[in-house]
């Protein structure tokens, strides 16, 4: 890794938590201050920086925007962790879905999505949502919004 990323991995946590909005990748940060349009609060939004920061920018990249090469299979014919921000596929399933995901992970034939249930609390969770949902843009989000709308609508 070269000496220009690393700083990143150390210093972009560190604003986004302070709630300072960096230009970072294409000049998009983390929306702390306009969350009041999204089901997450800034303070979560803050706490997912972090819960984030040790646990998933490892797989997903320092900003969410996934595994190097992604979607191409690598090496080991695998394919990258998925972008997070947007670009993926994550802001098809509802948040639901993401929790689920998220705490159970997924098999091995779908990825390498580890398990966090036991390790992360739902609290914990939700706050890394935040943060990862905070990178969307708002159309993005808003597409999301109507799956999200579907989704609670099938439960009744």
């Amino acid at each position: 890794m070269r000496p220009a990323h690393l700083a990143m991995l150390c210093v972009f946590p560190a604003l986004v938590v302070a709630g300072v909005r960096p230009a970072v990748g294409g000049g998009r940060a983390p929306r702390v201050a306009t969350a009041r349009n999204r089901w997450y609060t800034p303070q979560q939004v803050r706490k997912g920086a972090v819960v984030y920061r040790r646990h998933c920018a490892r797989c997903h990249g320092d900003r969410a925007q996934g595994g190097p090469g992604w979607p191409k299979p690598g090496a080991n014919g695998r394919v990258p962790a998925p972008p997070l921000d947007g670009r993926g596929h994550a802001w098809l399933r509802p948040l639901g879905h993401l929790r689920y995901v998220i705490a159970h992970g997924l098999p091995m034939d779908h990825g390498r999505m580890p398990a966090w249930k036991g390790k992360l609390s739902k609290a914990q969770i939700n706050a890394t949502i935040a943060w990862l949902q905070a990178w969307w843009p708002g159309r993005v989000y808003r597409r999301w919004r109507l799956i999200q709308r579907r989704a609670r609508g099938m439960k009744h």
